[in-house]
């Protein structure tokens, strides 16, 4: 049965098209090889090679061109099945004729300017069928924006390489611009929303991606500044950017102000109880929206006095506001470290089994997949703050690879390097 371009055929809020990453589509075309040469049969004159491939080359052509005049925009759920299926098609016949795909998808992609759809389609195809072509894709992308078609953005983006290609840091970057995405990865299907998907795009850049999102914090639109903070939250800065409280209590948009709180709390300063209780207790009480936020971030600290105000924030007169409160208050208290705990485990081990678990990053970094065996206790005992520029380097690597796994080792290297960060001295 052959296996569609698309997940899921259903319509999703974002209005848009769920689709499979690349790899899915680089296992397509493995499937696909030319077909052997059927000898004529007797009567029917031969078809030579020639005729085979100038039939190709205009079954290439018509499928470029079908993509043309495309949109996302106010489909129903009929009328998105019905587009997914000529992109399957398209595809199809692409993959199926690759050789001569390649260099007419980037001969297209160079050439069009005015229809966004196609722009963000044939640069997800050209990285496809061209891994090498990052730079000409990325650069043809910024010609148009994301919210043309987020989910092709999307896995574009992600296929892209993060490093050495400036266009494709920039492309990546432009993710930030979208208010809504839901997306999917390859094989599993498992949805990817916008803050999943701003972590694969830009998480696996790193450091790079540090000032690019940074200076998007003072962007004129309120949903950039949003997922800029948000995304500064995951790259873990080393020192906390002061742009970030001052959107915590003075945008003039919730949702910046969401975005920061949660962002604080994943760099987790030793000011952030305070600075949350003297958000709830201001003359300007926040909305709901804003509390949660608050008591998102106040659960992803390690601070036991975080904890305490998680404990009053429970009888919130907003009943899912308490209900958040309650639960991460209940978690913390299973087994949330303090950092005078964290403090007592981090660099404890033989400096020899420092050395192995520093070798054992390196090679992380080098492969970009994560196998540790052992408990979180044992791996934290291996490292120290000086170890965190290698962790964070380790952690972008994985995030190379697009899929659920990946991301287990990504957050489970994430809670490491926030576990080493609470055990710094305070400023």
């Amino acid at each position: 049965m052959p296996v569609s371009r698309f997940q899921n055929r259903a319509a999703p809020r974002s209005a848009a098209l769920i689709v499979p990453v690349a790899g899915l589509l680089l296992a397509i075309a493995s499937w696909v090889s030319p077909a052997a040469d059927v000898p004529p049969v007797a009567g029917a004159a031969p078809v030579v090679p020639e005729a085979r491939e100038k039939d190709a080359r205009a079954r290439v052509a018509a499928a470029l061109e079908s993509i043309r005049g495309m949109t996302i925009d106010g489909l129903s759920p009929d009328e998105h099945n019905d587009l997914a299926r000529r992109l399957d098609a398209t595809w199809k016949v692409l993959l199926e004729n690759e050789a001569i795909a390649r260099p007419a998808v980037r001969g297209a992609l160079a050439a069009e300017n005015d229809d966004g759809f196609r722009i963000i389609e044939l640069a997800y195809l050209q990285m496809v069928l061209d891994p090498d072509g990052g730079p000409e894709a990325a650069v043809a992308m910024l010609r148009t924006a994301p919210a043309v078609y987020p989910d092709g953005w999307f896995h574009a983006v992600s296929l892209m390489p993060a490093s050495g290609c400036g266009a494709c840091l920039q492309a990546s970057v432009r993710m930030l611009e979208l208010g809504e995405l839901r997306s999917s990865l390859p094989r599993q299907g498992a949805t990817v929303d916008l803050r999943l998907g701003l972590t694969f795009a830009l998480g696996r850049f790193g450091e790079a991606a540090m000032q690019p999102a940074r200076s998007r914090l003072a962007s004129d639109e309120c949903i950039v500044r949003a997922n800029a903070a948000l995304m500064l939250g995951d790259l873990l800065p080393v020192e906390v950017p002061a742009e970030l409280r001052e959107m915590a209590f003075g945008d003039p948009c919730v949702r910046a102000r969401e975005g920061a709180w949660v962002a604080l709390g994943m760099l987790d300063p030793p000011q952030l109880t305070e600075l949350a209780r003297q958000r709830l207790t201001s003359d300007d009480a926040p909305s709901a929206l804003e509390r949660g936020a608050i008591v998102t971030a106040l659960a992803s600290s390690f601070a036991p006095e975080a904890r305490r105000l998680l404990e009053a924030i429970s009888s919130d007169d907003d009943p899912e506001v308490a209900r958040q409160a309650v639960r991460a208050f209940k978690e913390q208290l299973r087994g949330t470290p303090s950092p005078a705990e964290l403090s007592r485990i981090a660099g404890s081990a033989p400096a020899s089994s420092r050395r192995r678990m520093q070798r054992l990053l390196d090679k992380v970094v080098r492969r970009g997949r994560f196998v540790y065996a052992g408990e979180f206790n044992d791996f934290l005992a291996r490292l120290t703050p000086e170890d965190l520029p290698l962790l964070n380097v380790a952690r972008a690597a994985v995030l190379d690879r697009l899929s659920d796994e990946a991301l287990g080792e990504y957050l489970r290297l994430n809670y490491a390097a926030r576990a080493l960060r609470a055990t710094r001295p305070a400023p």
